[in-house]
């Protein structure tokens, strides 16, 4: 395929995408290890709640198991460990609300007594 039908193919689908909910369904971008569940589902909200996950997810790949979020395959302090499982919680009530929050969240960690 030729960069420009590439290009073009990139334009094409971001024509399509609406960032305020899932309109791609399963298709919905995004790398399979750091997306979120609503990123799965055709309709759902996608918004600073998904971003968390997000996050929390890269986080760890970074520092944990990858897709496994259990505190055995955990690279760092407890207390991060918390900040970031609460991060990617399947269900989005129980999320922090925004990247702010969750950054907020990471921090005070940082600085808590490790456990």
């Amino acid at each position: 395929m030729s960069n420009i039908k590439k290009v073009n193919s990139v334009k094409v689908m971001m024509d399509k995408v609406n960032f305020e909910s899932n309109n791609l369904g399963e298709n919905f971008w995004g790398a399979k290890r750091s997306k979120s569940p609503e990123e799965y589902k055709l309709g759902s909200p996608i918004d600073s709640k998904s971003n968390v996950y997000n996050i929390g997810a890269i986080i760890f790949g970074l520092l944990g198991g990858e897709m496994d979020h259990s505190l055995s395959k955990w690279e760092a302090n407890q207390n991060l460990f918390q900040v970031a499982r609460k991060a990617v919680e399947k269900e989005r009530d129980k999320r922090y609300s925004s990247i702010k929050e969750f950054y907020h969240a990471w921090k005070v960690a940082l600085k808590q007594k490790f456990l």
